[in-house]
């Protein structure tokens, strides 16, 4: 009896204790320069999970060029994964089917030392470049980030 109650103990403990959550260290800013506009896409140091991406509608008819940024606090990295979407699930915007142009990985001295990099896809003949750049913990998205 005694240790079945040192085992219901054991595991109640193991129950109440708190996982610890990672969170970013850093942040990751990405914008695309278009004719009209300059579109962002930014996570700012404090993120604990999943991703965010953007699709960028050059034109109204597919393909459309993507691209992802997923925070992994795990180990402390930005995955950014750029695309050219040429299916969509029916009747939403989840992606059913895609070609990868370019996959990278951002990790916390790319943030922490501000550094910046580029990544240039041909689409529909014309060049468009990614501009990413890292955010120290001490930093927000803002317009010009």
């Amino acid at each position: 009896m005694k240790k079945a109650s040192l085992l219901a103990a054991a595991l109640l403990l193991a129950a109440c204790t708190h996982e610890e959550v990672n969170v970013m260290e850093f942040g990751l800013s990405t914008s695309l320069s278009l004719e009209d506009a300059t579109h962002r896409l930014c996570d700012e140091a404090g993120r604990d999970e999943g991703g965010q991406g953007t699709t960028f509608d050059i034109d109204t008819e597919l393909p459309h060029l993507s691209i992802h940024q997923e925070a992994a606090p795990e180990d402390q990295v930005y995955r950014v994964r750029v695309s050219v979407v040429t299916e969509y699930e029916e009747g939403t915007w989840m992606v059913k089917s895609e070609e990868l142009l370019e996959q990278r990985t951002y990790d916390r001295a790319f943030g922490e030392g501000r550094k910046e990099d580029a990544i240039s896809v041909d689409f529909k003949g014309e060049q468009r470049t990614f501009t990413i750049r890292g955010l120290p913990a001490s930093e927000e998205c803002k317009d010009d980030t």
